[in-house]
């Protein structure tokens, strides 16, 4: 009988285990996700299919993040004076189809705010596709970068963006600049 339990514990120790493991593997996943949102510099925000007029060089810095959490400060020029935002974001599963999402808001906790779900993550260049639909509806997609990729991104994110966003594109506003790190103090 000793056994039996023994085996037991021990299938539902590998089973826990193998499930975090492709967790944080998996595309698509909330694991995904935090890796994109995991860095201590900034995060530049470089294209998207929709305009946002005179806004340019939005980045946005992490103070926290967990499983479930990203606290962020977000920095942008508006008509080049320099604003910012404290905001927060809830990480999530929207299904297993649709993937990692998280819902942004200023008010900690918030059960509203802007959705963005995670298209694609690039590892290797540290460059993320994220999606979201405006108050209408539309699908958009948001093209990002790491501060230390942000000169190289062009060159390689850009086809995947091109690939996946081609369809959104109709008003596409490039936010991101050489100068954005001399004028944001980066």
């Amino acid at each position: 009988m000793d056994i039996l339990r023994l085996a037991t514990v021990l299938q539902l120790f590998v089973c826990v285990f193998a499930y975090r493991e492709s967790e944080v593997k998996r595309p698509g996943s909330i694991g995904e996700l935090i890796s994109a949102l995991n860095t201590s510099g900034p995060v530049w925000l470089l294209r998207r299919t929709y305009t946002e007029e005179n806004h340019t060089c939005v980045y946005s810095v992490k103070k926290s993040l967990s499983n479930t959490e990203y606290v962020f400060t977000q920095y942008y020029m508006d008509n080049n004076k320099p604003v910012q935002h404290l905001l927060y974001a809830h990480l999530y599963m929207t299904g297993e189809l649709e993937g990692a999402s998280m819902r942004v808001s200023t008010e900690k906790g918030a059960a509203t705010g802007k959705e963005y779900g995670l298209h694609t993550w690039d590892e290797d260049n540290h460059c993320a596709i994220l999606y979201l639909r405006n108050h209408n509806g539309q699908q958009h997609c948001e093209l990002y970068a790491w501060n230390d990729d942000v000169a190289e991104a062009e060159k390689n994110c850009l086809s995947n963006y091109e690939l996946y966003c081609e369809n959104f594109k109709k008003n596409e506003q490039i936010v991101y600049f050489d100068t954005c790190t001399v004028q944001t103090g980066c």
